[in-house]
């Protein structure tokens, strides 16, 4: 939806979205329209709802890119950062929610600077495969039956045995040792006095 604030891009495909499984994915771009406009807020509170909604399937947010045809130091440019930077802190939690930050440069953009060229839009596509085939390859735990398998056992095992083996070191030193103070043989130098005209 060009042109359009998160308000709208998250109403799209309202019927279709709670049918999907976590293995499926909702790609979400917008919010540069939201800052443009002074309403980086307003479109924070639109995603968060969205996502407060629908756990049901897993959701990939784009960071909002800077505009190449401001300045850098351009009060929007500005709150671009801001808004990416609450967008990471707001969903840096949830488990459905991907952050996708993807480096973006001037030649990945159109002449005027606003919007993406066709070499951007590959790169952002290629990104998003990428992200999806590593999430897909992570190795998942299971037993015999193929359901998933708590690690948390293993996990507490594994420090109990390095808390034991940390106990046995402990006690094999002789009691007071770590308790001695070291010693240098090294002449001691007598300090210098000042004179009572010093600096004068």
């Amino acid at each position: 939806m060009p042109g359009e604030g998160l308000g709208h891009i998250t109403t799209l495909a309202h019927e279709e979205i709670p049918k999907l499984t976590p293995d499926d994915a909702v790609v979400i771009w917008g919010g540069l329209n939201d800052i443009s406009k002074n309403e980086t807020f307003l479109g924070l509170k639109h995603l968060t709802n969205f996502i407060n909604h629908k756990s049901n399937t897993s959701i990939l947010a784009l960071v909002a890119p800077r505009r190449h045809d401001l300045q850098e130091s351009s009060c929007i440019n500005n709150e671009v950062q801001v808004f990416n930077r609450k967008l990471h802190k707001i969903f840096k939690a949830r488990d459905n929610v991907t952050i996708l930050d993807v480096n973006l440069h001037r030649n990945d953009f159109t002449q005027h600077g606003l919007h993406l060229n066709t070499v951007g839009k590959e790169k952002i596509a290629e990104n998003i495969k990428q992200l999806r085939v590593k999430k897909e390859n992570i190795p998942i735990a299971t037993d015999e039956e193929g359901n998933p398998k708590d690690v948390w056992p293993e996990l507490h095992e594994s420090i109990t045995h390095a808390e034991v083996n940390k106990n046995s070191m402990r006690s094999a030193v002789p009691d007071g040792s770590h308790h001695l103070t070291r010693t240098s043989k090294r002449p001691r130098k007598t300090p210098v006095t000042r004179h009572e005209d010093f600096l004068w």
